[in-house]
């Protein structure tokens, strides 16, 4: 514009330094509004922080070296564009175009009085803060990581410590009997006492450590988004609400898990508890527990100490096995056989695979501790 001006204003190189402080100090604001929007995401702490801190660097620079191309690079690229051609002026009858009639047509009646100024002024104030009670009545929503529509789910539990993976995977079955009942669910999976194949949610909650006899997943797909009216996230809480009607042994912890919109963390609200002692801790701990579970909106409830499982300890007496005649290697023997499996041989397969093993044992649900075991007949010595 400054070049296709008329009247003696200098060449192209001052001319085209006359443009640029014409909106320098417009350009520097807006850049530096932008600069100081983005820094504070840079001392973000915790997981979020490596996640966020490359965001407000490279948005930051970004922005200062744009200014610096704008106010110094670009001018200076257009001078070696146009070489030595001739500056033609236009007549102040050229409005610019179809753009310049209509912004024309608009703005000279606004700002033919000062009156019509300031009650454009005054409705655009109104206009633009009145728009922020979308925020207070919720129809919209600010948040920086929305909730996002995935096609899978997840039901973690965990059962008291002590627990066999039969009641592991009794629990699952129930679970997944539950989600089954929804139309959005295709189809679960199940894992008792082993890891589910662990997503990216599970890469940073360590779900590939959960092989306890007591730990289970339910893998739960959801049909793809075309198919159901309702995002996951709500499917989710469909699914929190139906499982609080099973009748889970005293002590199970579940959770509802979903895919993490943005990076995963441990949680969604945490908190770290130290202290002198286990003692303090637990306490500390409990009342926060109790404190969370206060609040209507925070669920799934959890924390990472348990109760320790109960402990049977089996006491052999000297003086009944000398009067019974008997071995103390043989109680141990019986003990063993009782509670393990011995492998008596192997089925080949052939092609190359490797041999299925024959094991003579109880069943897992029969090993336990209880009257039957200790009422087991030992074998006694008959040698003199």
């Amino acid at each position: 514009r400054h070049w296709g001006m008329k009247g003696d204003r200098g060449d192209r190189v001052a001319r085209a330094i006359a443009g640029v402080a014409e909106v320098g100090n417009p350009t520097i604001v807006a850049t530096l509004t932008v600069v100081a929007a983005l820094l504070p995401m840079l001392f973000v702490s915790g997981l979020m922080g490596p996640y966020m801190s490359p965001i407000p660097a490279v948005a930051s620079a970004a922005m200062i070296i744009s200014f610096f191309i704008a106010v110094m690079v670009t001018p200076w690229l257009m001078i070696k564009v146009a070489g030595r051609a001739p500056l033609h002026g236009h007549d102040a009858a050229d409005h610019g175009g179809v753009l310049g009639r209509v912004y024309a047509a608009v703005a000279r009646p606004l700002l033919a009085t000062k009156a019509r100024a300031l009650v454009f002024l005054l409705a655009t104030a109104v206009l633009s803060f009145g728009s922020l009670g979308a925020f207070y009545t919720k129809d919209v929503t600010v948040k920086l990581l929305p909730f996002d529509d995935k096609t899978e789910l997840a039901v973690v539990f965990d059962l008291p410590k002590g627990a066999s993976v039969q009641d592991t995977d009794r629990v699952a079955q129930s679970v997944a009997e539950v989600v089954l009942d929804l139309p959005q669910v295709q189809s679960v999976q199940t894992y008792a006492g082993t890891a589910a194949p662990f997503n990216f949610n599970g890469l940073v909650r360590h779900y590939f450590l959960r092989r306890d006899p007591n730990m289970g997943d339910v893998q739960i797909n959801l049909a793809h988004t075309d198919g159901h009216s309702d995002p996951s996230h709500a499917i989710a809480l469909q699914i929190r609400e139906r499982l609080k009607a099973l009748d889970l042994p005293d002590g199970t912890r579940i959770r509802t898990v979903e895919p993490p919109p943005g990076p995963p963390v441990m949680a969604t609200l945490l908190a770290e508890v130290y202290g002198p002692d286990a003692q303090t801790r637990r306490e500390t701990a409990q009342k926060l527990r109790t404190a969370f579970q206060a609040v209507p909106f925070i669920v799934d409830i959890d924390d990472t100490f348990a109760t320790p499982p109960r402990r049977l300890r089996a006491v052999i007496s000297a003086d009944d096995l000398e009067f019974f005649g008997v071995q103390e290697g043989d109680v141990f023997d019986t003990i063993a056989t009782l509670n393990g499996q011995t492998v008596v041989g192997y089925s080949h397969r052939g092609a190359g695979r490797a041999p299925l093993p024959i094991m003579v044992g109880r069943d897992t649900a029969d090993r336990v501790m209880d009257e039957a075991a200790l009422s087991t007949p030992i074998p006694a010595n008959v040698l003199p």
